[in-house]
């Protein structure tokens, strides 16, 4: 009885292993890639608010990760999903004239590949009593591999 449920735990052991490599190497079809086509834009921000807006290849999640510190963006905003492939996500509870970053994030679903923006971007919220934005394309502040791990050294180390 041991040695069948042994043989029988390899074998869904190796289906299980089989099933995950094959979905590493063909991770999705290119029906289920999302890819961010147009923006991001800052639509409107003013000193307490900002909406953001991008579009995407097929309809998908909206979701936004920002913060003071672009090195960290732990807040998020995000809308319900789309059935459209426009995205338009609304922040709330800023601070006037302070500068955020933000990056954008689509996905068709949970598990599912996701789409980021190009890069951590930035704006600047209006101080009190300046006009709002509008129809402004957001500032790219650091490209999208920074922080990958794709580090050249090319002097040193030196004692």
């Amino acid at each position: 009885m041991k040695t069948r449920r042994l043989i029988y735990f390899v074998m869904v052991g190796v289906v299980i292993s089989a099933a995950v490599l094959l979905t590493a190497q063909n991770p999705g079809s290119s029906a289920q890639d999302v890819r961010i086509t147009n923006g991001p834009v800052i639509e409107r921000a003013d000193s307490t608010s900002a909406t953001i807006a991008w579009s995407t290849n097929q309809p998908s999640s909206s979701r936004i990760y920002y913060a003071t510190d672009a090195s960290n963006l732990t807040e998020f905003a995000e809308s319900e999903y789309s059935r459209d492939a426009s995205h338009r996500v609304e922040i709330r509870g800023l601070k006037p004239n302070t500068t955020y970053f933000f990056q954008i994030q689509s996905a068709r679903g949970q598990g599912s590949n996701s789409a980021r923006g190009a890069g951590v971007m930035r704006f600047r919220t209006p101080g009190a009593g300046e006009q709002p934005i509008r129809n402004q394309k957001a500032e790219v502040y650091l490209k999208e591999n920074y922080g990958s791990g794709k580090v050249r050294i090319t002097n040193g180390p030196v004692v």
